[in-house]
Protein backbone atom coordinates (compact mmCIF):
# COMPACT_ATOMS: atom_id res chain seq x y z
CA UNK A 1 0.00 0.00 0.00
CA UNK A 2 2.85 2.56 0.78
CA UNK A 3 4.46 1.92 -2.29
CA UNK A 4 1.80 2.57 -4.41
CA UNK A 5 0.93 5.65 -2.61
CA UNK A 6 4.32 6.74 -2.87
CA UNK A 7 4.45 6.01 -6.92
CA UNK A 8 0.85 8.10 -6.97
CA UNK A 9 3.22 11.27 -5.15
CA UNK A 10 5.54 10.68 -7.35
CA UNK A 11 3.25 10.90 -10.47
CA UNK A 12 1.22 13.78 -8.67
CA UNK A 13 4.90 15.73 -8.96
CA UNK A 14 6.23 14.98 -12.53
CA UNK A 15 2.30 16.10 -13.90
CA UNK A 16 3.00 19.17 -11.68
CA UNK A 17 6.21 19.60 -13.53
CA UNK A 18 5.09 18.84 -17.01
CA UNK A 19 1.95 21.31 -16.56
CA UNK A 20 4.78 23.60 -16.32
CA UNK A 21 7.00 22.65 -19.13
CA UNK A 22 3.58 23.58 -20.93
CA UNK A 23 3.08 26.68 -19.68
CA UNK A 24 6.36 28.07 -20.35
CA UNK A 25 6.51 26.43 -23.31
CA UNK A 26 9.66 24.24 -23.04
CA UNK A 27 8.69 21.15 -24.92
CA UNK A 28 11.65 19.26 -24.53
CA UNK A 29 11.12 19.12 -20.88
CA UNK A 30 7.28 18.59 -21.49
CA UNK A 31 8.60 15.49 -23.78
CA UNK A 32 10.26 14.45 -21.12
CA UNK A 33 7.96 14.79 -18.10
CA UNK A 34 5.22 13.45 -20.42
CA UNK A 35 7.18 10.08 -21.26
CA UNK A 36 8.22 9.29 -17.37
CA UNK A 37 4.70 10.18 -15.91
CA UNK A 38 3.25 7.40 -18.95
CA UNK A 39 5.10 4.57 -17.33
CA UNK A 40 3.71 5.56 -13.58
CA UNK A 41 0.27 6.01 -15.54
CA UNK A 42 0.25 2.49 -17.22
CA UNK A 43 2.11 0.79 -14.07
CA UNK A 44 -0.68 2.33 -11.70
CA UNK A 45 -3.65 1.86 -14.35
CA UNK A 46 -4.86 5.25 -13.81
CA UNK A 47 -7.34 5.70 -16.62
CA UNK A 48 -8.04 9.34 -16.86
CA UNK A 49 -4.31 10.35 -16.79
CA UNK A 50 -3.38 7.90 -19.74
CA UNK A 51 -6.03 9.22 -21.48
CA UNK A 52 -4.75 12.82 -20.49
CA UNK A 53 -0.66 12.30 -21.47
CA UNK A 54 -1.85 10.50 -24.62
CA UNK A 55 -3.63 13.73 -25.92
CA UNK A 56 -0.06 16.00 -24.51
CA UNK A 57 2.38 13.13 -25.73
CA UNK A 58 -0.05 12.88 -29.37
CA UNK A 59 0.90 17.32 -29.67
CA UNK A 60 4.77 15.98 -28.86
CA UNK A 61 4.87 13.85 -31.64
CA UNK A 62 5.08 11.07 -29.39
CA UNK A 63 2.68 9.37 -31.49
CA UNK A 64 3.35 5.13 -30.31
CA UNK A 65 3.00 5.71 -26.74
CA UNK A 66 0.31 8.21 -26.93
CA UNK A 67 -1.54 5.21 -29.16
CA UNK A 68 -0.86 3.03 -26.59
CA UNK A 69 -2.02 5.13 -23.26
CA UNK A 70 -5.30 6.05 -25.09
CA UNK A 71 -5.52 2.45 -26.37
CA UNK A 72 -5.86 1.01 -23.00
CA UNK A 73 -7.76 3.53 -21.43
CA UNK A 74 -10.26 3.26 -24.21
CA UNK A 75 -10.36 -0.45 -23.45
CA UNK A 76 -11.63 0.14 -19.99
CA UNK A 77 -14.28 2.92 -20.83
CA UNK A 78 -15.24 1.08 -23.78
CA UNK A 79 -18.71 -1.12 -24.29
CA UNK A 80 -16.95 -2.76 -27.22
CA UNK A 81 -15.25 -5.74 -25.77
CA UNK A 82 -13.00 -8.64 -27.23
CA UNK A 83 -9.10 -9.52 -27.74
CA UNK A 84 -7.15 -6.07 -28.40
CA UNK A 85 -5.79 -6.25 -31.83
CA UNK A 86 -2.08 -6.25 -31.49
CA UNK A 87 -1.18 -5.51 -34.87
CA UNK A 88 -0.69 -9.17 -36.42
CA UNK A 89 -2.36 -10.43 -39.54
CA UNK A 90 -6.33 -11.15 -38.11
CA UNK A 91 -8.09 -14.51 -39.61
CA UNK A 92 -11.14 -13.20 -39.39
CA UNK A 93 -13.16 -9.81 -38.03
CA UNK A 94 -11.16 -7.26 -37.34
CA UNK A 95 -13.46 -4.64 -35.74
CA UNK A 96 -12.75 -0.74 -35.21
CA UNK A 97 -14.91 1.47 -33.48
CA UNK A 98 -14.24 4.78 -31.61
CA UNK A 99 -13.75 4.61 -27.87
CA UNK A 100 -13.03 8.50 -26.60
CA UNK A 101 -12.47 11.74 -27.57
CA UNK A 102 -14.50 13.49 -29.98
CA UNK A 103 -15.85 12.90 -33.63
CA UNK A 104 -12.59 15.06 -34.73
CA UNK A 105 -10.34 11.79 -33.66
CA UNK A 106 -12.93 9.74 -36.35
CA UNK A 107 -11.78 12.10 -39.30
CA UNK A 108 -8.33 12.35 -38.29
CA UNK A 109 -7.56 8.70 -37.67
CA UNK A 110 -9.92 7.45 -40.81
CA UNK A 111 -6.79 7.30 -42.93
CA UNK A 112 -5.45 4.71 -41.02
CA UNK A 113 -8.53 2.21 -41.46
CA UNK A 114 -8.07 1.22 -45.28
CA UNK A 115 -4.02 0.25 -43.62
CA UNK A 116 -5.46 -1.70 -41.09
CA UNK A 117 -8.23 -3.47 -43.10
CA UNK A 118 -5.17 -4.95 -45.20
CA UNK A 119 -4.57 -6.82 -41.88
CA UNK A 120 -7.64 -8.90 -41.58
CA UNK A 121 -9.90 -11.12 -43.30
CA UNK A 122 -12.96 -8.75 -42.54
CA UNK A 123 -12.64 -5.35 -41.52
CA UNK A 124 -15.77 -3.65 -39.64
CA UNK A 125 -15.97 -0.30 -38.13
CA UNK A 126 -19.05 0.68 -36.02
CA UNK A 127 -18.61 4.68 -36.19
CA UNK A 128 -21.07 7.70 -35.02
CA UNK A 129 -24.42 7.73 -37.59
CA UNK A 130 -23.00 11.70 -38.39
CA UNK A 131 -20.13 9.77 -40.59
CA UNK A 132 -21.68 6.95 -41.85
CA UNK A 133 -22.23 7.89 -45.41
CA UNK A 134 -19.04 9.25 -46.00
CA UNK A 135 -17.01 5.95 -44.57
CA UNK A 136 -18.90 3.76 -46.50
CA UNK A 137 -17.98 5.97 -50.13
CA UNK A 138 -14.49 6.24 -48.79
CA UNK A 139 -13.75 2.65 -47.98
CA UNK A 140 -15.50 0.54 -50.24
CA UNK A 141 -13.57 -2.59 -48.82
CA UNK A 142 -14.51 -2.37 -45.50
CA UNK A 143 -17.89 -3.30 -43.97
CA UNK A 144 -19.43 0.00 -41.67
CA UNK A 145 -22.50 0.09 -39.57
CA UNK A 146 -23.23 2.75 -37.31
CA UNK A 147 -23.82 2.83 -33.53
CA UNK A 148 -26.74 1.37 -32.05
CA UNK A 149 -27.63 -0.95 -35.47
CA UNK A 150 -28.77 -4.33 -35.55
CA UNK A 151 -25.71 -5.60 -36.78
CA UNK A 152 -23.35 -4.51 -33.90
CA UNK A 153 -24.06 -7.06 -31.35
CA UNK A 154 -23.35 -9.94 -33.43
CA UNK A 155 -20.06 -8.89 -34.72
CA UNK A 156 -18.88 -7.60 -31.70
CA UNK A 157 -19.68 -11.42 -30.74
CA UNK A 158 -17.92 -12.83 -33.35
CA UNK A 159 -14.99 -10.51 -33.89
CA UNK A 160 -11.02 -11.90 -33.46
CA UNK A 161 -9.57 -8.81 -32.65
CA UNK A 162 -11.00 -5.64 -31.84
CA UNK A 163 -9.61 -1.94 -32.06
CA UNK A 164 -10.34 1.96 -30.99
CA UNK A 165 -8.91 4.62 -33.37
CA UNK A 166 -5.58 5.11 -30.92
CA UNK A 167 -5.30 1.31 -31.44
CA UNK A 168 -4.68 1.84 -34.73
CA UNK A 169 -2.19 4.66 -34.24
CA UNK A 170 -0.32 2.83 -32.03
CA UNK A 171 0.32 0.25 -34.38
CA UNK A 172 0.19 1.93 -37.61
CA UNK A 173 1.19 5.39 -37.29
CA UNK A 174 4.30 5.17 -34.71
CA UNK A 175 5.62 8.52 -36.16
CA UNK A 176 5.13 11.66 -37.85
CA UNK A 177 6.33 9.73 -41.45
CA UNK A 178 4.36 6.95 -40.68
CA UNK A 179 1.20 8.97 -39.77
CA UNK A 180 1.57 11.08 -43.52
CA UNK A 181 2.77 7.62 -45.59
CA UNK A 182 -0.72 6.25 -44.27
CA UNK A 183 -2.89 9.53 -45.95
CA UNK A 184 -5.70 8.63 -48.31
CA UNK A 185 -8.55 11.97 -48.18
CA UNK A 186 -12.01 10.93 -47.48
CA UNK A 187 -14.19 10.72 -50.41
CA UNK A 188 -17.52 13.55 -50.11
CA UNK A 189 -20.84 13.01 -52.46
CA UNK A 190 -19.33 13.70 -56.05
CA UNK A 191 -22.89 14.96 -57.49
CA UNK A 192 -23.71 17.18 -53.96
CA UNK A 193 -20.16 18.53 -54.59
CA UNK A 194 -21.04 19.34 -57.94
CA UNK A 195 -24.21 21.10 -57.00
CA UNK A 196 -22.14 23.39 -54.04
CA UNK A 197 -19.82 24.20 -56.87
CA UNK A 198 -22.16 25.30 -59.08
CA UNK A 199 -23.68 27.13 -56.56
CA UNK A 200 -20.99 29.28 -55.08
CA UNK A 201 -18.85 29.83 -58.09
CA UNK A 202 -20.40 32.98 -59.41
CA UNK A 203 -17.06 33.14 -61.94
CA UNK A 204 -14.81 31.13 -63.18
CA UNK A 205 -11.77 33.25 -62.04
CA UNK A 206 -13.45 34.04 -58.60
CA UNK A 207 -11.51 31.90 -55.74
CA UNK A 208 -14.01 29.75 -53.48
CA UNK A 209 -13.32 30.19 -50.05
CA UNK A 210 -14.89 28.62 -46.94
CA UNK A 211 -14.36 30.27 -43.44
CA UNK A 212 -14.94 29.29 -39.89
CA UNK A 213 -14.33 31.98 -37.04
CA UNK A 214 -16.20 31.48 -33.97
CA UNK A 215 -16.05 28.92 -31.30
CA UNK A 216 -18.32 27.61 -28.40
CA UNK A 217 -15.00 26.71 -26.23
CA UNK A 218 -13.80 30.05 -24.14
CA UNK A 219 -10.88 29.31 -23.80
CA UNK A 220 -9.36 29.64 -27.21
CA UNK A 221 -8.08 33.12 -27.98
CA UNK A 222 -9.66 33.90 -31.47
CA UNK A 223 -9.77 36.77 -33.88
CA UNK A 224 -12.23 39.49 -33.47
CA UNK A 225 -15.61 39.58 -35.82
CA UNK A 226 -13.87 42.78 -36.62
CA UNK A 227 -10.67 41.57 -37.90
CA UNK A 228 -12.81 38.74 -39.68
CA UNK A 229 -14.15 41.52 -41.57
CA UNK A 230 -11.19 43.09 -42.55
CA UNK A 231 -9.40 39.72 -43.65
CA UNK A 232 -12.49 39.10 -45.70
CA UNK A 233 -13.12 42.80 -47.07
CA UNK A 234 -9.45 42.82 -48.67
CA UNK A 235 -9.49 39.13 -49.85
CA UNK A 236 -10.39 38.83 -53.61
CA UNK A 237 -12.62 35.60 -53.27
CA UNK A 238 -16.54 34.59 -52.53
CA UNK A 239 -16.04 33.39 -49.25
CA UNK A 240 -18.83 30.06 -47.62
CA UNK A 241 -20.06 30.26 -43.48
CA UNK A 242 -18.34 27.05 -42.52
CA UNK A 243 -19.53 28.04 -38.92
CA UNK A 244 -21.91 26.39 -36.74
CA UNK A 245 -25.07 27.28 -34.60
CA UNK A 246 -26.92 30.24 -35.00
CA UNK A 247 -24.51 33.10 -37.12
CA UNK A 248 -27.45 35.66 -38.57
CA UNK A 249 -26.11 38.24 -36.01
CA UNK A 250 -22.66 37.47 -37.01
CA UNK A 251 -23.82 37.76 -40.79
CA UNK A 252 -25.20 40.73 -40.52
CA UNK A 253 -22.08 42.60 -38.74
CA UNK A 254 -19.80 41.39 -41.17
CA UNK A 255 -22.25 42.25 -44.01
CA UNK A 256 -22.61 45.47 -42.80
CA UNK A 257 -18.84 46.12 -43.41
CA UNK A 258 -18.66 45.01 -46.86
CA UNK A 259 -17.54 41.75 -45.67
CA UNK A 260 -20.11 39.52 -47.79
CA UNK A 261 -20.20 35.73 -46.80
CA UNK A 262 -22.78 33.14 -48.19
CA UNK A 263 -24.73 31.17 -45.51
CA UNK A 264 -25.98 27.62 -47.17
CA UNK A 265 -28.81 27.03 -44.57
CA UNK A 266 -29.08 23.66 -46.41
CA UNK A 267 -25.77 21.92 -44.71
CA UNK A 268 -26.02 21.48 -41.09
CA UNK A 269 -22.33 20.64 -40.32
CA UNK A 270 -23.61 20.04 -36.95
CA UNK A 271 -25.88 16.92 -38.02
CA UNK A 272 -25.28 15.82 -41.81
CA UNK A 273 -20.94 15.50 -41.99
CA UNK A 274 -21.60 14.40 -45.70
CA UNK A 275 -23.16 17.20 -46.90
CA UNK A 276 -20.85 19.03 -44.75
CA UNK A 277 -17.87 16.86 -46.60
CA UNK A 278 -19.47 17.88 -50.03
CA UNK A 279 -19.34 21.74 -48.95
CA UNK A 280 -15.93 21.84 -48.05
CA UNK A 281 -14.84 20.07 -51.16
CA UNK A 282 -16.49 22.06 -53.59
CA UNK A 283 -14.00 24.56 -52.39
CA UNK A 284 -11.23 25.88 -53.51
CA UNK A 285 -9.28 26.40 -50.02
CA UNK A 286 -10.65 26.99 -46.56
CA UNK A 287 -9.41 29.34 -43.11
CA UNK A 288 -10.36 28.32 -39.91
CA UNK A 289 -10.07 28.34 -36.64
CA UNK A 290 -9.32 24.58 -34.65
CA UNK A 291 -12.95 22.40 -35.05
CA UNK A 292 -14.43 20.01 -36.81
CA UNK A 293 -14.24 22.06 -39.88
CA UNK A 294 -10.20 22.03 -40.06
CA UNK A 295 -10.01 18.21 -39.57
CA UNK A 296 -12.82 17.70 -42.35
CA UNK A 297 -10.89 19.65 -44.75
CA UNK A 298 -7.76 18.68 -44.19
CA UNK A 299 -9.10 15.05 -44.30
CA UNK A 300 -10.47 16.18 -47.85
CA UNK A 301 -7.48 17.28 -49.12
CA UNK A 302 -8.73 20.89 -49.45
CA UNK A 303 -6.08 23.60 -49.05
CA UNK A 304 -6.95 24.97 -45.59
CA UNK A 305 -5.39 27.39 -42.92
CA UNK A 306 -5.88 26.53 -39.38
CA UNK A 307 -5.36 29.69 -36.89
CA UNK A 308 -4.07 28.44 -33.79
CA UNK A 309 -3.65 30.59 -30.41
CA UNK A 310 -0.81 30.50 -27.99
CA UNK A 311 -2.76 27.17 -25.62
CA UNK A 312 -2.02 24.46 -25.77
CA UNK A 313 -4.11 22.40 -28.91
CA UNK A 314 -5.69 19.44 -28.58
CA UNK A 315 -4.24 16.82 -31.75
CA UNK A 316 -2.24 19.59 -33.51
CA UNK A 317 1.51 19.87 -32.95
CA UNK A 318 3.52 22.03 -30.59
CA UNK A 319 5.81 22.75 -32.83
CA UNK A 320 5.93 23.62 -37.04
CA UNK A 321 3.64 24.60 -39.83
CA UNK A 322 2.04 21.16 -40.51
CA UNK A 323 0.32 18.77 -38.93
CA UNK A 324 1.34 14.89 -40.67
CA UNK A 325 -2.54 13.98 -40.25
CA UNK A 326 -3.22 16.81 -43.08
CA UNK A 327 -0.96 17.24 -45.84
CA UNK A 328 -2.89 19.97 -47.66
CA UNK A 329 -3.44 22.30 -44.31
CA UNK A 330 -1.09 24.59 -42.99
CA UNK A 331 -0.99 25.94 -39.46
CA UNK A 332 -0.71 29.73 -38.97
CA UNK A 333 0.09 30.24 -34.83
CA UNK A 334 -0.33 33.76 -33.15
CA UNK A 335 3.13 33.46 -31.67
CA UNK A 336 2.28 36.46 -29.24
CA UNK A 337 1.48 38.99 -31.87
CA UNK A 338 -2.05 40.91 -31.90
CA UNK A 339 -4.42 39.11 -34.20
CA UNK A 340 -4.63 41.72 -36.57
CA UNK A 341 -0.63 41.36 -37.34
CA UNK A 342 -1.38 37.32 -37.90
CA UNK A 343 -4.06 37.44 -40.61
CA UNK A 344 -2.17 39.01 -43.37
CA UNK A 345 0.18 36.33 -43.26
CA UNK A 346 -2.61 33.73 -43.31
CA UNK A 347 -4.20 35.56 -46.10
CA UNK A 348 -1.11 35.56 -48.60
CA UNK A 349 -0.74 32.21 -47.50
CA UNK A 350 -4.31 30.81 -48.39
CA UNK A 351 -3.97 32.74 -51.35
CA UNK A 352 -1.16 30.69 -52.52
CA UNK A 353 -2.41 27.62 -51.46
CA UNK A 354 -6.12 27.88 -53.09
CA UNK A 355 -4.61 29.32 -56.63
CA UNK A 356 -2.07 26.36 -56.60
Amino acid sequence: MQVSSDRRDQLASIVDHLDVSIRVRDWQSARRQGLCAAVLAEELDDVDLMARLGDDLERLNEFAVAGRLMARAGRRISQITGPEWNGNRVNGTLLIGQRIRHIGAAIRNACHVPVAAKYASRCVVIINPRLEALYRRSFPGVEVHRTGSSHVESVCRNAEAVAGFETLMQHLATSGGSVAENFSPLRPDPEAVDHFRGVYRQKASHLTIGVAWASTNGNKDLPSLSCWGEFIRSTEARFVSLQYGDISGDLRNLNSVGAAVHHDPLVDSLGDLDSFAAQIASLDGAITISNTAAHMAGALGVPTVVLLDDNFHLTWPVEGTCSPYFPSLALVRKQGRPWEDVMPQAQELLLTMAKR
